[in-house]
């Protein structure tokens, strides 16, 4: 008995081309579908990012001869039903030829040509495209179908309005500007809207998931406040990065009745809410860091951490309380000395014996490890940069910026233009110079061996990263991915 037929792997021809928001796309569909047994096959052009990105991630890639009008000559303008007819005949020989099951169109110029052909042969044809005309496609399909051009049914595009972020640009003019100029430090700046800014930033998949479940889909356009990503990135982060303690800005705290070259290993958690991580050993000794708003020598009502006469809880460790300060010529602060009681340690009877409302975080001075954390920030200070505001006012004065600087649309809100006119201003100037601040800074010492992309919770600070190019073994450097909260949100 003879055996039986192999059965055909299914084939998709996949049209998508030009840019990254066409390509990237595409492409994620086409390894979702290759893992489950289709055969991908592209058709694009020589000129879209197509040419390179599609056979490095390995799909057999059919070229066509087609472009677009933006910024042609008259000359090519006039040749375009010529181009388009070539472009036609590519397309039919690339169907014939690969015989696609399904067709499927995600943008770029070499759709309508294929998507055209696909149809005239009864190809089956789905068509998603972001149109700067809302319904362009569908109406053109319609007025061919019209005319006896096309066949009906006709297929459909599904068309959903672009996601809209504030303080963020995605003009890939701008970004080339940016770039180029030196505003930023490369297509990577944790700063940037890229993939590859992004995961330096230290924003994870999961985030993005969470942020596209949270916003939903629309058909309208509207606009997303930043914060809901960066809330989006603290909900994973929460729960996923190990707790450490890092000083970001140090000033020497002594313990006076504590005994010289004494040492000490104070035990805490690697994650509050998992106590499967275990528990890590710092080590405590005589003179520490603290950071230097933990200590005020006039505190105002309701400070709960360290002044004249006042007691705190070293994390972990024991109570403290605080005898006075130590100043330079200039009257800088350069150490606070403080006496602790040895029945307070954190973990015995003696912890509970005694309460106190403040609780501040430390590391030894002679075990901590030098870091270089650099806190980022948006890049730009403006919800709309280098567009019109609800205020209709530039924003190169005191005043206008103070108007701008509330007129934040979070998702789902109408802007109200009433009052509102264009403003030409360069968008340049809506730049945040605070966006990037680089400090050294101190960190336990297990955290000279942080791993490059490694996420941790610095206690009471934010989220932050390993980065993935400068940081070292010895040598930490960390992006701060987010901060705890958003201190821009109303009280």
């Amino acid at each position: 008995m003879s055996a039986a037929p192999a059965k055909r792997a299914r084939t998709i021809l996949i049209m998508a081309g030009g840019t990254g928001g066409h390509v990237f796309p595409a492409l994620a569909v086409a390894d979702w579908l290759r893992d489950r047994g289709w055969q991908i096959v592209w058709l694009g052009t020589r000129s879209g990012m197509e040419a390179r990105l599609v056979p490095e991630r390995g799909y057999p890639l059919e070229h066509i001869s087609f472009a677009g009008l933006r910024r042609s000559g008259v000359l090519r303008t006039a040749l375009l039903p010529i181009s388009l007819i070539v472009a036609c005949v590519q397309s039919v020989r690339v169907l014939l030829r690969r015989r696609p099951d399904v067709v499927l169109g995600l943008g770029g110029y070499a759709t309508f040509p294929g998507g055209l052909m696909a149809s005239l042969l009864n190809r089956p044809l789905a068509i998603h495209e972001q149109n700067s005309v809302a319904g362009l496609t569908n109406r053109v399909l319609a007025r061919l179908a019209d005319g006896g051009q096309l066949p009906r049914p006709l297929p459909q595009q599904h068309e959903f309005a672009r996601l809209n972020l504030t303080h963020v640009l995605l003009s890939k003019r701008k970004l080339i500007q940016l770039v180029a100029q030196g505003h930023v430090d490369g297509w990577d700046d944790p700063r940037m809207p890229t993939l590859v800014g992004a995961r330096r930033r230290g924003f994870t998949p999961e985030g993005f998931k969470l942020f596209a479940e949270r916003i939903g889909v629309s058909k309208s356009d509207a606009w997303i406040d930043m914060s809901v990503l960066e809330d989006c990135m603290r909900e994973d982060l929460n729960a996923r990065a190990p707790r450490r303690m890092a000083v970001l800005d140090p000033v020497r705290l002594v313990i006076d009745n504590y005994p010289e070259g004494g040492t000490e290993e104070c035990l805490a958690p690697n994650h509050p809410q998992q106590p499967d991580l275990g528990r890590r050993a710092l080590p405590f000794a005589r003179e520490l860091w603290i950071e230097r708003d933990d200590y005020q020598e006039d505190a105002p009502k309701g400070y709960f951490r360290l002044a004249p006469g006042a007691e705190v809880r070293l994390r972990f460790a024991y109570i403290v309380r605080c005898t006075g300060a130590q100043k330079d010529a200039a009257g800088n602060v350069v150490a606070v000395h403080c006496t602790y009681d040895p029945a307070t340690r954190s973990g015995t009877p003696g912890a509970d014996a005694r309460k106190v409302k403040g609780n501040i975080h430390w590391l030894s001075a002679e075990h901590a490890v030098a870091a270089e954390v650099r806190l980022y920030d948006r890049l730009f200070a403006v919800p709309f940069p280098g567009a019109r505001n609800p205020a209709g006012t530039p924003v190169d004065d005191a005043a206008a910026a103070a108007v701008v600087a509330h007129a934040v649309v979070v998702a789902g809100d109408d802007v109200d233009e009433e009052a509102a006119e264009p403003v030409e201003r360069n968008w340049l100037s809506d730049l945040n110079p605070a966006s990037k601040s680089v400090i050294t800074a101190y960190v336990e010492p297990a955290l000279a061996g942080a791993a490059v992309g490694e996420q941790f919770q610095f206690e009471r600070h934010g989220y932050f990263v390993a980065d993935r190019e400068d940081s070292a073994p010895g040598k930490p450097v960390f992006n701060r991915t987010v901060t705890l909260r958003d201190s821009r949100a109303p009280r």
